[in-house]
């Protein structure tokens, strides 16, 4: 019984289904209604049959090549019209006007009555003159194979104006109209109704060619179609579409195996029985479609599918739709913990700025088929699919946004951040401008292919490490925010006795004259714990503050060292005995190695203090030595340094003064060279692209001189040189590593 009513549920979901896109259909059809016939679509009068092709013409071209090999479909050229021949002289004056249009035949006049000067008049007959009519049959001789040739071309020329009607329809109206290929003319009258309209459709394109002045229909990567939203109004059987529609998606509209299945699908057709009368020839044309039909086209695909799916195979999202979901998915959670707000999920990357509802929608992407996102304009759907972009992006997916117009993916475009916006390629009407974009991603991704794969991991790898630290910042951040907001309301518990945040406030503000002593805060470890002290211990614990003298205080300070600092007592008295015999030379030196030991040392804890302290001062002289000592007495005596003495001190005050100069360039910068190439050599050569980007050149493989390129010194440079971990590209960079190299070569 169980089984019976599983079953029963998952039809009844499927029911749910099919209803829900027959009544997107029928919703659809009302604001676009079906067009049933040809006639009914825009411009009927632009359509152009190609049986209706001229056949006598040169001008006109169908694809007569192979079927793979298919690159268009039909060529027309309207060639220079040829003026008629002139007439002779003496024919002009006796001809009536329109002979020089082939479209009118040549005609004179019978006779012409001339008047003289002095008002005699005289009637001259046109065949009077035995020479005039022998010109005239000669001319009208060579006129009438112009005239018969203007005429076969007559119908070229009016296809060649529809095509141009066509082109500029699809200019005015190009989010409203777009061009087909129809084959499979059905015709037939149900229930009252024409049908004339094609089955198979397939877009295409058009093109005009100014320096041949020649139309071209082009083809489109488009699928062929199966109008099945037409065969669905019929109320027969669409089982049989969906192998079609399978079957269309490798075929052309023109190719012979097209035209087999068009006979089938006439075939089966006639044998329905609400179908009677029923006509199916291939007669291709094309014709320009409403584009608004589209949701009938996609809800009828919809009823096809799921017509060949059982219950189980449906999508979840289909079922939550109508209310079908399993309960477990229906009460799934998509609310981000409250832990991540925005942009601090570290799974999901945004490059800008983020609010909690777009990270619930790329958490959604993640789990789901489809997601519906809906909204007033200026409510921020292209900031959040701009985000989407970056987040899909970063996981190394493919992306592709469609639109209804040009102008919402241009504006997309620009919302998309800089640094991913070169690998954006649009599709757009206009070409020149879909071919600078692509050629700027080439280019992008040629410049960051040259750092190499494991630079760009390493870059990678870096800032996930970044990204990671600071995500656990805020984090710690927020939950100290929350500990705060939670103090402000929770009540304050001290040995199991709690008290309201408000009364321990007037508490304290009650008793601050008298308890303004008490040091705070207290540790975290110790909120909440009793007081281990009585009472009259901590009186005696302030009280004793006025028997500990200053130098006591100094030893509290200092701390207790850890048991394995402490030297053995074998090297605690050599330490000491090195200690009294040094102390005095070590005075009248003026060593500043014992500036730090201005301490008593009568007291054990101070010696070892003052012997630990002379350790780390000898371990910061990176080599000791006599020279050390050497150094120190001069000086002490006042006298003058020799020569090798004073050169050393003039070098090393250079050194640092040209470092102090050079230190906010190189911090800004952080430059980096291998000490192989830190030679006088590469400072000229760094000089030398600096001076190239200055002059606005760039330092992909493409833009480097060719002089460089030969060399290889640019390449060798670029390909190890980094600044602040990245290929250097500014001219501050170049002013860094000049400096770099200087310092080293100065220092070694």
């Amino acid at each position: 019984m169980n089984e019976s009513k599983s079953s029963q549920t998952e039809n009844d979901a499927k029911t749910r289904v099919e209803r829900l896109f027959q009544f997107v259909r029928a919703f659809t059809n009302s604001r676009h209604p079906l067009q049933r016939r040809l006639a009914d679509q825009p411009a009927a009068t632009l359509q152009i049959a190609f049986s209706d092709l001229p056949t006598t013409s040169e001008w006109v071209e169908p694809w007569t090549g192979s079927e793979e090999d298919r690159g268009w479909l039909l060529r027309v050229r309207l060639r220079a019209l040829n003026p008629s021949p002139s007439p002779p002289a003496g024919l002009k004056d006796w001809l009536l006007p329109g002979w020089e249009k082939y479209t009118e035949s040549a005609r004179h006049v019978g006779e012409r009555t001339i008047r003289s000067a002095n008002g005699e008049t005289t009637t001259t007959r046109f065949a009077d003159d035995i020479a005039r009519t022998a010109a005239w049959d000669e001319w009208t001789k060579r006129r009438d194979p112009w005239v018969r040739e203007q005429q076969r071309h007559e119908p070229t020329k009016h296809l060649f104006s529809k095509l141009q009607a066509v082109r500029a329809e699809l200019q005015k109206q190009s989010e409203q109209v777009e061009l087909v290929l129809g084959v499979g003319h059905l015709r037939c009258k149900i229930d009252g109704k024409e049908y004339s309209h094609p089955l198979i459709l397939k877009p295409v394109g058009i093109e005009f060619d100014a320096r041949s002045n020649c139309f071209t229909l082009t083809e489109t990567d488009r699928p062929t179609e199966l109008y099945a939203e037409l065969l669905a109004e019929l109320n027969i059987d669409l089982a049989p579409a969906g192998s079609w529609r399978d079957e269309l998606q490798s075929r052309h509209p023109m190719d012979t195996q097209t035209a087999i299945l068009v006979e089938a699908i006439g075939d089966w057709l006639r044998n329905q029985p609400n179908v009677e009368g029923t006509e199916l020839a291939l007669a291709p044309l094309v014709f320009l479609r409403d584009r608004g039909g589209w949701p009938t086209r996609a809800a009828t695909a919809v009823l096809e599918d799921l017509s060949q799916k059982s219950a189980e195979d449906l999508p979840q999202y289909l079922l939550r739709l109508v209310g079908r979901a399993p309960a477990d998915s229906s009460q799934e959670s998509t609310r981000p913990p409250i832990d991540f707000v925005a942009n601090e999920d570290a799974e999901i990357l945004f490059a800008l700025p983020a609010n909690l509802e777009q990270l619930q929608l790329a958490r959604q992407i993640e789990r789901k088929d489809v997601v519906l996102v809906q909204g007033p304009p200026g409510t921020g759907k292209t900031h959040t699919i701009a985000n989407l972009l970056g987040h899909l992006l970063s996981q190394g997916k493919r992306v592709l946004v469609t639109s209804h117009s040009s102008k919402a993916l241009r504006v997309l475009r620009e919302k998309v951040p800089s640094s991913i916006q070169s690998l954006c390629v649009s599709v757009l009407d206009e070409a020149t401008r879909s071919r600078r974009e692509l050629e700027e991603a080439v280019q992008s991704i040629a410049t960051h292919m040259q750092q190499g794969v494991e630079s760009l991991a390493e870059v990678e790898r870096q800032l996930t490490v970044g990204r990671t630290a600071l995500l656990e910042q805020i984090r710690l951040v927020r939950a100290s925010q929350r500990l705060c907001v939670r103090r402000e309301y929770e009540p304050i518990v001290v040995a199991g006795e709690s008290i309201e945040p408000s009364r321990a406030a007037r508490v304290v503000r009650a008793g601050q004259d008298g308890d303004a002593w008490i040091p705070g805060p207290l540790q975290e470890i110790e909120l909440g714990k009793p007081c281990p002290l009585s009472v009259d211990e901590v009186r005696w614990l302030y009280e004793s503050q006025a028997r500990v003298a200053p130098s006591d205080e100094v030893q509290f300070r200092v701390g207790l060292p850890k048991p394995e600092s402490l030297p053995t007592p074998v090297a605690f008295r050599s330490l000491i005995a090195s200690l009294k015999g040094n102390e005095a030379e070590a005075r009248n030196i003026a060593n500043p190695i014992w500036a730090e030991l201005d301490v008593p040392h009568d007291r054990l804890t101070a010696c070892v203090t003052a012997a630990v302290a002379a350790l780390a001062a000898l371990r910061r002289i990176e080599q000791p030595g006599p020279w050390l000592t050497a150094m120190v007495e001069i000086g002490a005596d006042g006298g003058e340094l020799p020569m090798e003495w004073q050169e050393i001190r003039e070098f090393a005050s250079r050194l640092q003064k040209g470092y102090a100069r050079a230190q906010s360039l190189l911090l800004d910068n952080d430059p980096a060279l291998p000490a192989a190439l830190c030679t006088r050599e590469s400072i000229q050569h760094l000089h030398e692209m600096k001076l190239h980007l200055a002059q606005g050149g760039g330092l992909s493989a493409l833009r480097l001189p060719m002089k460089a390129l030969a060399q290889g010194h640019w390449k060798r440079l670029l390909k190890h040189a980094r600044c602040n971990g990245e290929m250097p590209s500014r001219q501050s960079h170049f002013d860094a590593l000049v400096l770099h190299v200087e310092l080293h070569i100065a220092r070694t």
